[in-house]
């Protein structure tokens, strides 16, 4: 289960998961590369990186054993295919 509330997300812990997000430039241009990074305060627990879909979507597929052990508030960016962050950290809860 994934619920969107603006840029916060709610995730059930230790399931498959495909979280998606539209990423783009200053210019509206679709980014050529993009990921996903979950924190626990400072300490980074783990990358996806994205697939671009058809409707120029990225769609991050995070497998159950990357969750499986996370319960309450974490947070998450995104960020380019240079590791350049695109946005301040946003909460993602894991019930």
């Amino acid at each position: 289960m994934i619920e969107y509330i603006d840029t916060t997300i709610k995730a059930t812990a230790g399931e498959d998961l495909v979280i998606v997000a539209r990423g783009v430039d200053a210019f509206g241009d679709v980014l050529p590369g993009c990921s996903f990074n979950v924190f626990d305060g400072d300490n980074h627990l783990f990358m996806i990186e994205g697939i671009l879909n058809a409707d120029n979507i990225w769609e991050f597929y995070v497998p159950a054993e990357a969750t499986k052990n996370l319960k309450g508030r974490y947070h998450y960016c995104m960020c380019d295919e240079n590791h350049n962050t695109l946005c301040f950290k946003c909460p993602i809860y894991f019930i």
